[in-house]
């Protein structure tokens, strides 16, 4: 690790031989403050090209992991705020989409859980779709909302989450009506 930190670190050790006299040559090229642990490791403040590097990493890595796990709503969940954080709103929105789907395996209806996780992710993915604001999303949003209100209303009509979806899908009406 100190080799991939501190590259000239190397060059000190084979010179001195002792990793006692490398650490004390290393802390004379990167001293430390007096508030700073003498750990070994001198923390550095992540460049923009560390911090450009970790985030293609860790899209490799959710990339890979939704691969292979694709029927967990909270990979996806993971893995649309991720694309949130990085600007791409239409691939946010995809997620989000499959996130919903993933939660809605067999007798989802008839389980108050389930329910209640559907319609906080479907009202997250109907922000998506309403913050792109085309007639077409604003469609495909009221259409899939409408579908998951009705089978959710059948047992648990009284549900303060299913009542908020509800409420959004008539709000999706109302801004579908005006872009007409």
């Amino acid at each position: 690790v100190e080799a991939i930190v501190y590259p000239q670190a190397d060059a000190i050790a084979d010179d001195g031989g002792e990793n006692e006299a490398a650490t004390i040559d290393m802390h004379a090229v990167y001293p430390l403050d007096d508030d700073d642990n003498d750990d070994g490791v001198v923390p550095r403040a992540p460049t923009a090209a560390s911090d450009a590097n970790y985030k293609t990493q860790l899209a490799k890595l959710l990339g890979r992991t939704t691969s292979i796990v694709t029927n967990n709503p909270k990979v996806w969940q993971v893995y649309a705020h991720f694309h949130d954080g990085c600007g791409h709103k239409a691939k946010a929105l995809e997620c989000r989409l499959k996130e919903c789907r993933a939660l809605q395996k067999a007798g989802w209806d008839k389980n108050q859980h389930d329910v209640e996780l559907l319609c906080r992710a479907a009202k997250r993915l109907s922000v998506s779709y309403i913050e792109d604001g085309s007639k077409a999303s604003l469609h495909a949003c009221r259409l899939y909302l409408r579908g998951v209100v009705k089978k959710s209303q059948v047992d648990f009509a009284d549900n303060p989450d299913v009542q908020d979806l509800q409420r959004v899908l008539h709000q999706l009406e109302t801004l579908e009506a005006q872009a007409n």
